[in-house]
């Protein structure tokens, strides 16, 4: 039987139900929140050493592919960079953002990947140009 948190996504990734996910990151936004700050935590701060050797930055529209092993498994995951906390909502994901997210998830061949929410953004996001 299935419940509201088979969907969630920390839940479906450790179940082999996603085989990894598009997080959220704002520019100026530390410690990390959401699922990547969760994910970081799971990770033993793997993303905020990336943060820190600015692989990646949070700028808007960076997408950064990170593979990660878990539980003997390589996760997938692409970091959409989302500006400055400020000038973006954490409703709000811009139409390039995504389409770029979608490109280079068709490049690598990735499947079953879920996009991160969070408290903050219970409702989902609204696609803007």
């Amino acid at each position: 039987m299935n419940s509201l948190d088979d969907l969630r996504p920390e839940i479906a990734l450790s179940q082999q139900k996603l085989n990894g996910m598009i997080l959220p990151c704002f520019e100026n936004e530390r410690p990390l929140r959401g699922m990547l700050g969760y994910l970081d935590w799971r990770f033993n701060g793997y993303f905020s050493k990336l943060l820190k050797a600015q692989v990646i930055t949070g700028k808007k529209d960076e997408t950064v592919y990170v593979p990660l092993s878990w539980n003997q498994r390589t996760y997938s995951f692409l970091i959409l960079g989302m500006g400055p906390l400020k000038e973006s909502n954490r409703r709000v994901l811009s139409k390039t953002a995504l389409e770029s997210a979608l490109q280079k998830m068709k490049e690598l061949q990735l499947t079953k990947m879920g996009i991160a929410d969070s408290e903050e953004n219970p409702d989902g996001w609204v696609i803007q140009e």
